[in-house]
């Protein structure tokens, strides 16, 4: 249960970042949730064939384990080589929906699979459901911790091998028989870790041909299990058969740390695509994959945009990709980086014409260091820059520092690995000028199942953490995206000007200056916010500079212009709430607890999307792409649901139980899913900026509350022969323990904000504890009552769970852009109260100890 359990978390999370890296994110976790649809038909699969749920016990194991291990990485070579292209789905050619589907009900098979071995142990086993859910539970949290050090040390790649060796050491201890077998194993095992270290001299030290680091551990291998088995005539082939996979995984892993063994081809619509062959240097993490290609000369637009009216000698630029997207570059400059004309040209340098030669400032999301390079131009004589992904620091700081070698030269520069947010709430630092250009999410996030791309960096919250970092007189400068008719500057104006007006500010108005420049078709604007209100003598130097360049002001305090942002920052409060409400696009206030800033669109924009594609952009916001992935995947995982999970019942003839009861059961156990996954989501997102990011608050939050669920569940064994009533006062108590949890997330927690990174990660796991305990009680308290009635309930109650988890990660997904996290998280402890009250109205007989 435990290693089963492990190795589908980690896959799980490999498939994330692969498929992020393959796909857009959006149509990644559609993948996912497809896939954890596996463990539903299991369920159902185990619940109706007597003849897989009756089997030798050792001997099933042992087949659906070793089946699990090839077919792990088949799926996933197999699902990555489909020829997939997503956004033409977008565009009309649902002929591709075909293709997709394809890719889904690969993927699903390793997930049906483990939920056919985690279910028959259950089903079998009806007395230890509480033990073995505790084992399932940590499994997965360790699984998920697992993952986030395989991709970071190794990659995406080499998670999947390690993932399919783990139920393969299943196999092998289920074959653990004959003392021949035993050895054979072990021999094999240890020629599979020379093997693997054979396979990274070879790549690392001496740079041998992919044929050939292949070639010498297969065939040291094969010689090994050729000689063990004539010399051992009595040795068990199954423990050959699986030492056997266990060794070649560990290879394939280690040999994907350089190289990835599963080839991957970016879809159709990423920026990469057609540069992917050049690819000089790639690096997976948790946060994304990089990629950077080779050299070349040309205009360099990264987080705005450079003036057309720049007619000088173009650098040369390479070009960064994160999971095959949002470019930015490392630009090789000559001489002395103040003296540069062309770092005077580019769009994000406005906030250096209002606020010149500053003190200090703070860069957030280097990328590949121009907005480090333009504080530069503008002799700011004290620079810290920040980014997420620590593969990008570690290309300008180490690999292509020669490369960038006028970033360094002369220059008080610190650049550090943090999350923006995390960093300015940890530092006490004030600083002239923040910058952020550009800075987006478009890879697959924090949550498990299903997400839009959220981002902390533009909200109320936000703009309130980073005015408060600046120094009298100090200038948050955002470059963004501007769109016909405008979005994602005017929601980013929308979100400051309330966040002014909560800060005692009662006319917004004069604290804001806005530049735009750039064709139609990629419009960028840089937004201005100030503490103290621009003067008409502080914009002179900057509508000089934007006249020479060829931008525009597009806002001006103090020149009335016809636009949306005039009327919107000119009106009182009560027209300003009319605008938002009556405007095309949803450009309401985003907050921390509605951080989708990328979500522009209406669900009425489903139905008239040529009313509001406007023009300009990236493709993700030029029509609800999120809305309609959403609807899919709820579309195709309950379709989905009702043909593998449902339908088999009523096929193939009822469980032993009566129906009114298999329907109380049926509600319970999907309410319990539900809840959990809603719980876990929102818990991530509110620990996201707490913790550090995404990528930390995945791997904590899954962690302790997998692993305290586990121990929880462990806890409630005491609990299985305990009357209704009972089980229903323990969801009373956890109803408590939910309110208490989301009023420290939201009290607590903020006031933490000044510990450091380890500290605060302690903090979390400790709050996540006792809420993870009392989480983990119920489902298995119940799952044993049900096996006490009837034994094919077990697995078929545990698909029916899985099924509720895969809907509710979708639907928690629509609840929370609509109504926010906190009534998410109501609507959890609604579900949970649902069960509860169900349980204690029953008044079916108890069920006899088994």
């Amino acid at each position: 249960m435990f290693a089963v359990s492990a190795a589908m978390l980690l896959l799980e999370v490999a498939l994330t970042r692969i498929f992020s890296f393959v796909m857009w994110y959006h149509l990644t976790y559609l993948v996912i949730s497809l896939a954890l649809l596996g463990y539903g038909a299991a369920g159902t699969f185990l619940a109706t064939d007597a003849r897989v749920a009756g089997g030798d016990y050792r001997a099933t194991l042992r087949r659906v384990c070793s089946l699990l291990s090839v077919v792990t990485v088949l799926a996933v070579f197999v699902g990555a080589a489909f020829p997939t292209d997503p956004e033409a789905l977008f565009e009309g050619h649902y002929s591709e929906m075909l293709v997709i589907a394809l890719t889904h009900l690969t993927l699903a098979i390793p997930f049906f699979l483990a939920g056919t071995a985690i279910g028959f142990v259950l089903m079998r086993n009806r007395t230890e459901t509480n033990r073995l859910y505790a084992a399932d539970l940590s499994g997965a949290g360790l699984g998920s911790l697992f993952a986030v050090v395989i991709i970071d040390r190794l990659g995406a790649v080499s998670a999947v091998f390690v993932a399919a060796a783990l139920p393969a050491g299943v196999a092998l201890l289920a074959a653990w028989k004959e003392r021949n077998a035993k050895d054979d194993a072990v021999a094999l095992l240890a020629t599979g870790a020379l093997a693997a270290f054979l396979a990274a001299v070879g790549l690392d030290h001496f740079h041998a041909s992919r044929p050939l680091v292949v070639a010498i551990p297969a065939v040291l291998f094969v010689g090994c299990a050729v000689a063990s088995r004539r010399t051992r005539g009595s040795a068990s082939t199954a423990a050959l058969a699986h030492g056997a996979i266990i060794a070649l995984a560990a290879s394939a892993a280690i040999v994907s740390g350089w190289w990835d063994a599963i080839p991957l081809r970016t879809s159709g619509g990423k920026e990469m695509t057609a540069r992917d062959q050049d690819v000089v240097f790639h690096k997976w993490n948790i946060v994304a994959r990089i990629d950077v290609t080779p050299h070349n000369v040309g205009k360099a637009n990264f987080g705005g945009f450079l003036s057309t009216r720049y007619d000088g000698p173009t650098p040369e630029v390479m070009a960064i990709f994160q999971d095959a997207t949002a470019p930015t570059g490392m630009l090789h400059l000559k001489g002395d980086v103040a003296d540069s004309p062309l770092l005077d040209a580019y769009l994000q340098g406005a906030v250096y014409k209002v606020h010149p030669q500053p003190k200090s400032a703070l860069v957030i999301g280097v990328g590949g260091g121009i907005d480090v390079f333009i504080a530069e131009h503008a002799r700011t004589e004290h620079i810290v820059g920040v980014d997420i992904n620590p593969v990008t620091i570690g290309l300008l700081e180490h690999r292509y520092r020669d490369w960038m070698s006028s970033l360094f030269e002369g220059h008080d520069l610190r650049l550090v690995v943090s999350e923006g947010r995390h960093f300015v709430t940890s530092t006490d630092e004030k600083f002239d000028v923040i910058q952020m250009s550009g800075v987006d999410t478009y890879s697959a996030l924090s949550t498990g199942a299903m997400v839009l791309s959220e981002n902390y960096l533009y909200t109320t919250q936000a703009i309130r953490d980073f005015l408060a970092r600046l120094a009298p007189g100090g200038i948050l400068s955002y470059s963004r995206w501007l769109f016909t008719p405008p979005r994602e500057t005017l929601k980013l104006v929308v979100t400051a000007s309330s966040e002014l007006r909560a800060l005692g500010v009662t006319d917004p108005s004069k604290h804001f200056a806005i530049v735009e420049g750039g064709p139609v078709a990629g419009r960028w604007a840089d937004t201005l916010i100030r503490k103290e209100p621009f003067t008409d003598a502080d914009l002179d130097g900057l509508r000089a500079w934007a006249a020479s360049q060829g931008f525009d002001l597009l806002y001006d305090p103090y020149r009335a212009q016809k636009s949306a942002f005039d009327e919107y920052l000119h009106d009182a409060p009560a027209a300003q709430q009319k605008f938002v409400a009556d405007y095309t696009y949803d450009v309401d206030a985003s907050t921390d607890d509605r951080p989708f800033f990328f979500q522009f669109y209406r669900w009425s924009s489903l139905f008239h999307p040529r009313a509001v594609e406007g023009e300009g952009g990236y493709q993700p916001t030029t029509a609800p792409r999120g809305l309609v992935s959403m609807l899919l995947t709820l579309v195709e995982v309950t379709i989905l649901s009702i043909l593998f999970v449902l339908l088999p019942l009523r096929r193939k003839g009822p469980l032993e139980l009566p129906r009114a009861h298999l329907t109380s059961w049926m509600i319970s156990f999907a309410g319990l899913g539900l809840g959990f996954i809603a719980i876990e989501m929102v818990l991530m997102q509110k620990l996201s900026v707490f913790v550090g990011g995404p990528a930390y608050s995945m791997s904590v939050t899954l962690f302790a509350l997998l692993v305290f669920s586990g121990l929880g569940s462990r806890i409630s064994s005491r609990l299985a022969h305990a009357s209704f009533r009972r089980v229903g006062g323990m969801i009373g108590v956890l109803l408590v323990a939910q309110a208490l949890e989301l009023a420290f997330l939201d009290y607590a927690v903020p006031s933490m904000l000044s510990l450091g990174h380890a500290a605060r990660i302690a903090v979390a796991i400790v709050g996540i504890a006792p809420l993870g305990v009392m989480m983990g009680m119920p489902f298995p308290t119940l799952l044993a009552k049900a096996g006490a009635t009837a034994e094919r309930v077990v697995p078929w109650a545990w698909g029916i769970n899985a099924c509720a988890t895969v809907v509710g990660s979708v639907l928690s997904v629509i609840a929370s852009i609509q109504l926010g996290f906190n009534v998410t998280w109501a609507i959890a402890m609604g579900a949970y109260a649902l069960v509860g009250i169900m349980v204690l109205g029953w008044r079916a007989p108890e069920p006899a100890p088994s």
